[in-house]
């Protein structure tokens, strides 16, 4: 119901943010992992990040999400492999003023770049991003601490 509501309403940020949020939560319950990783629930989240670029509210949620499907080795390889990077890269650089997507862009920068998956976050840029991100707000203590994770 979620993944359907999230594509009939691809335009609605409201939906994408709310998308995002249950799919985030769903995933830590173990039974449903197995569902997220067939059941295209990183196209959608994917999508919010395309669809709502410019709605820091949405695109925070969405990469908690990438965040948190990111610690699952199989998702992480998929989101790397879709595009998912370089669309938070993309994210980063147009909400470069929003420090919440700056800190939740480097938690998912920080779990996508684990093992085998390095070499595509490091190509699409992320890292540079990052390092802009935290030399353009220097204070800001927990963006500094999740741009250090990464």
């Amino acid at each position: 119901a979620i993944l359907h509501a999230m594509h009939q309403w691809s335009t609605s940020c409201l939906v994408q943010r709310e998308g995002c949020k249950a799919l985030g939560n769903l995933f830590h319950d173990e039974s449903n992992r197995v569902n997220l990783e067939t059941s295209g629930a990183i196209e959608e989240v994917h999508q919010s990040l395309k669809n709502c670029l410019f709605s820091p509210e949405v695109i925070t949620t969405a990469c908690i999400s990438v965040a948190t499907f990111a610690s699952n080795d199989i998702l992480r390889q998929e989101l790397c492999s879709n595009g998912v990077v370089q669309s938070i890269v993309s994210c980063m650089r147009t909400l470069a003023h929003s420090t919440s997507v700056q800190e939740a862009a480097c938690w998912a920068m920080a779990n996508l770049i684990t093992g085998d998956t390095a070499d595509v976050v490091v190509k699409e840029g992320a890292v540079a991003m990052i390092i802009s991100s935290l030399r353009r707000q220097p204070f800001m203590e927990l963006l500094q601490a999740m741009g250090c994770m990464a």
